[in-house]
């Protein structure tokens, strides 16, 4: 007979959750109940405005919500951040100009008291702009410490602090429109249906558009002089772009081409993912938008006036200096 066999017992594993699944469900049971009050407050609070008849309340709710928000939350900073900038241009960039023609002549004597003009010219220069670049780096830094106008973070605050009121704001407006809703039921413009997308495409169109031209309109307020002063450094930037690359030098792109080239960019993926996205998310974006083109415009426009101020209170001074007297007015007085 053959001998039975045995096969070894099977162990049943038993499931066992993560050390911090309990942490996991406690943050989930919260944002959910986050985003119901807010959910049940935005529905109560459109109803109890005073909307007038031909104003649909949910989307004027959103709008308003939205301007709110930016008006609280990130135009301060962009405030900030356009001080900053302000003392960048008229307290550093004067005081590093001066900085750099002294350093230069003295930088100079240095290196010929040193004897280092007996090696040739061309390694003179080379070694005076290393040494004066070297020294004009170190000024720099140490102005923006004194001013507290360093650029990185006048460029990045403002981005950083819209950045999580924007995702924030998109994940709770996406929420008020899960069916059952009563956005389901509201039309605004060429959405038939706030929780539905925009079957037209027109206001994700117009949404590419806003976010378009707040790259591309961002001069249209900065005034005569400071557009002669921009286009003056653009055209000296390219001078010295073209011979770098004649010398065979790789040219690095500048901040800023880089950031207009990803704005652009997204203008055309905003248009894409607006079509996709519900009509509340997309009234949000559109609003959101507006707004920053109507805001570079005021900061624009505030650049221009304060430039103005500036070049009068220059010319004042000037224009109160004593005429002298010329000598035939001298002979006909006496």
């Amino acid at each position: 007979m053959l001998a039975a066999r045995r096969y070894a017992p099977i162990k049943h594993r038993v499931w066992r959750p993560p050390a911090n699944y309990s942490s996991a469900l406690r943050h989930r049971a919260l944002w959910t109940t986050s985003v119901q009050s807010f959910t049940d407050g935005f529905l109560d609070l459109s109803l109890a405005l005073p909307w007038p008849v031909s104003f649909p309340p949910y989307a004027s709710t959103i709008i308003l919500t939205t301007v709110l928000s930016r008006l609280v939350f990130t135009l301060p900073v962009s405030i900030w951040a356009k001080r900053r900038q302000w003392r960048l241009e008229e307290d550093v960039v004067p005081e590093l100009k001066a900085y750099r023609k002294d350093a230069a002549i003295r930088i100079a004597q240095e290196m010929k008291f040193a004897g280092l003009g007996k090696h040739g010219i061309e390694h003179f220069r080379k070694v005076h702009l290393e040494r004066l670049k070297r020294a004009v780096d170190t000024r720099r830094r140490e102005l923006f410490v004194a001013h507290s106008c360093a650029p990185m973070p006048t460029m990045l605050v403002p981005a950083l602090t819209q950045l999580p009121l924007f995702v924030v704001s998109t994940a709770l407006f996406s929420s008020l429109a899960i069916r059952p809703t009563p956005l389901d039921d509201e039309a605004f413009l060429t959405l038939t249906s706030l929780a539905r997308p925009d079957s037209s495409g027109a206001l994700p169109v117009a949404l590419g558009l806003v976010t378009l031209a707040n790259v591309e309109t961002g001069g249209w307020f900065v005034g005569a002089e400071r557009a002669a002063r921009n286009a003056q450094i653009e055209e000296g930037i390219a001078k010295s772009a073209a011979k770098r690359r004649e010398e065979g030098v790789p040219v690095v792109p500048r901040t800023k081409d880089v950031v207009q080239g990803a704005l652009r960019i997204l203008s055309v993926l905003r248009i894409v993912i607006g079509v996709m996205v519900d009509g509340s998310v997309i009234v949000y974006w559109l609003s959101s938008a507006t707004f920053g083109l109507f805001q570079s415009w005021g900061f624009n426009w505030w650049d221009a006036r304060r430039a103005e101020r500036r070049s009068s209170l220059v010319e004042e001074p000037q224009s109160q200096k004593p005429q002298p007297v010329s000598r035939k007015k001298l002979k006909v007085k006496s």
